[in-house]
């Protein structure tokens, strides 16, 4: 598999098979090749493996471009082929294997790894904290917030797991749970824009404007999450049937990311209140689009 790697032709490691596969000519072949070659090949020579990483150290991470990550689940797999490894290493190397795979966009082989470090390891805040982005980025949020709430009973310092959880308890329709999120989170980190715009758009989703307002005004305009007021300022105008208040809210918000599609779903609501049926067909149309990208 090193040669294959380092000159960029390589022969999958199956019986009868003769053929050599190009980096350049045939990449997807190659880079299938190399991840098979790295999850069984190495298997057969775990002894001689354990010399070259105790000595070259290949890298099982995250960093790089596209290439550089397939080559690095191939290094991941590789590693986790030595049956020598302790429990310790064992469960870090699955982490870091599925942080590539996350960053590969493969969430289902990120969250088996994390599932597989945290049985090795119950007490690992990172990988609880990591399969619980994986969960909220696959809609799962129950299990987003569990994975978050042990996560956070062994580091509570870190606050980037309330943010987290903040939203997944919005997402959830959880809004008290949420704005004690983002309030945790402003206490540790004052002014958090990010907590303060949320928290404010909990607030709007509870129709309790003076709060929301209040949360609003200490968010600037060009800081980030002020797209996530431009959404809770359309929420409070919403809560006030004041439709077009809130398309102008919306609209804003779209300027800044034209696939927003927070704000494309509630501007469509708002366009059909109002009576503006094409403007409203053609908002639906792009989030189903952006929905099915997804």
């Amino acid at each position: 598999m090193v040669p294959g790697w380092r000159n960029g032709e390589i022969e999958p490691l199956i019986r009868g098979s003769f053929k050599s596969y190009s980096r350049g000519e045939q990449p997807k072949r190659y880079w299938a090749s190399l991840i098979w070659n790295g999850a069984i090949g190495l298997a057969f020579t775990a002894s001689s493996f354990g010399t070259l990483y105790g000595n070259t150290k290949p890298a099982c991470d995250d960093n790089g471009n596209e290439k550089e990550l397939f080559e690095a689940v191939a290094t991941c797999n590789a590693m986790l082929a030595d049956h020598d490894l302790d429990v310790e290493k064992r469960a870090e190397l699955l982490g870091d294997r599925g942080r590539v795979h996350h960053r590969l966009g493969n969430n289902h082989l990120a969250l088996l790894d994390y599932s597989k470090a945290i049985e090795l390891e119950p007490g690992d805040s990172y990988a609880l904290f990591n399969r619980a982005l994986i969960h909220r980025e696959l809609r799962d949020l129950p299990n987003a917030i569990k994975d978050l709430d042990a996560s956070l009973a062994l580091w509570p310092e870190n606050d980037r797991a309330y943010l987290e959880r903040g939203l997944a308890n919005l997402d959830y329709g959880r809004f008290e749970k949420a704005v004690e999120d983002f309030t945790l989170l402003d206490n540790l980190v004052p002014d958090h824009p990010y907590a303060l715009a949320n928290r404010g758009l909990a607030y709007a989703w509870m129709d309790d404007e003076l709060n929301a307002q209040d949360d609003f005004r200490r968010v600037g305009k060009n800081q980030p999450g002020w797209v996530v007021v431009l959404h809770g300022k359309a929420v409070l105008a919403r809560n006030r049937q004041k439709h077009r208040e809130s398309i102008d809210y919306l609209s804003q918000a779209l300027e800044i990311d034209p696939d927003d599609y927070f704000a494309l779903r509630l501007r469509a609501d708002a366009y059909w209140e109002i009576g503006e049926k094409d403007l409203a067909r053609d908002d639906d149309d792009r989030s189903i689009a952006l929905a099915a990208e997804d």
